[in-house]
């Protein structure tokens, strides 16, 4: 997978370089870098950017969770189901439903498309997988589905692409409200990563910017709620009595805003995370990706997403505020996402490697 994040984020470095000196919106286009990974992994296909079928994809998929009118009404209706079936929650619910349908539709092509190419002994992606195991696998399995197929590859676009491009603009709106910690990552990229390719091997030696990032996840939890589970069995947690088939909502961003746990936890401090001999303390405390057997499946996709393009970003630009502002911090609930407002940013070229000529 690193092949593959190195990849896409060197050819996202040769696509800034035509805005060097203008502004440009971080939120907007990380977006569409994540989406191409996913895309890789489930489809076997990139795609440029500027690619107009891409890109009304993306706009579908950044409208499903992040709709300004609609998103705290799906926000809504994911807490309290019944919601849908009165307006105003009504229409967006059927408009949320169109959305997804086009997502499915245009994942239904490249499912055809596979099924007639399909063949078992070049397994290239998640679509390859999936019907290699329908054919091949447990015949009793009956989940196996071409309707299962389409959501699985709508839940990987959707899941994989909204959290790990915000995490990233998170990233960078802090970096530059706090040139203090800024200054030490970029003399750490140049330390440790120089004009290598950024690995996560890197990571045991750039103790500020592991620190920074993990202090980005608890401050800024991406699913403030997680995602909703049911009760196999009837079970107590803490005196209170939880029955079997009961939804239950895990509170992560109480987590990480405990103040037992976290001092001042409103306060972005990277430090926090930095032991007494300036080494880095990853914490089993700071759970974004949630815990236990339901924990995201993407978790090691997307640390090695967020470190590499964050590093490599650093690594190729000197990267400033655009119009004389910084990017807000104050929190911006999209749906079930939080999502930054916006991180428009100005690139200054540190140095222009000559792979980008290949």
């Amino acid at each position: 997978m690193e092949e593959i994040i190195n990849f896409e984020g060197d050819e996202f470095v040769k696509f800034l370089h035509t805005f060097q000196d203008k502004p440009i919106d971080f939120k907007k286009y990380f977006y569409w870098l994540t989406s191409n990974i996913i895309s890789k992994v489930a489809l076997g296909k990139r795609y440029d950017f500027g690619d107009p079928k891409f890109h009304e994809l993306l706009e579908v998929l950044s409208k499903l969770f992040g709709d300004v009118d609609d998103a705290p009404m799906i926000a809504v209706i994911n807490l309290f189901p019944s919601a849908s079936r009165v307006p105003p929650f009504s229409m967006a619910m059927k408009r949320f439903d169109k959305r997804q349908e086009t997502v499915l539709k245009y994942l239904q092509q490249y499912i055809d498309e596979h099924k007639v190419k399909f063949d078992p002994d070049n397994i290239n992606d998640f679509i390859d997988a999936f019907l290699y195991e329908n054919q091949f696998g447990r015949k009793m399995n009956t989940s196996f589905t071409e309707r299962q197929l389409r959501a699985y590859c709508r839940d990987l676009f959707v899941a994989g692409s909204e959290t790990s491009s915000s995490t990233l603009a998170w990233c960078f709106a802090f970096f530059l409200n706090y040139p203090e910690y800024a200054k030490i990552i970029e003399q750490e990229v140049i330390d440790v990563i120089g004009t290598d390719k950024p690995s996560m091997a890197h990571r045991e030696h750039m103790p500020m910017t592991c620190a920074f990032i993990q202090e980005v996840m608890r401050n800024k939890t991406l699913a403030p709620l997680s995602v909703t589970h049911l009760t196999s069995e009837t079970t107590e947690l803490m005196g209170f009595v939880i029955p079997k088939g009961i939804k239950v909502i895990p509170n992560l961003d109480g987590a990480h805003m405990d103040p037992n746990t976290w001092p001042n936890p409103e306060v972005f401090n990277p430090r926090r995370h930095i032991d007494e001999n300036g080494k880095f303390m990853k914490s089993n405390k700071i759970i974004p990706f949630s815990v236990g057997a339901r924990f995201c499946l993407g978790k090691s996709l997307a640390k090695a997403e967020i470190f590499i393009f964050f590093t490599k970003l650093v690594q190729h630009f000197k990267i400033k505020s655009a119009k004389d502002y910084l990017p807000p911090l104050d929190r911006e609930m999209m749906s079930i996402v939080l999502s930054p407002r916006e991180c428009e940013v100005v690139l200054e070229a540190i140095f222009y490697d000559s792979f980008y000529d290949n």
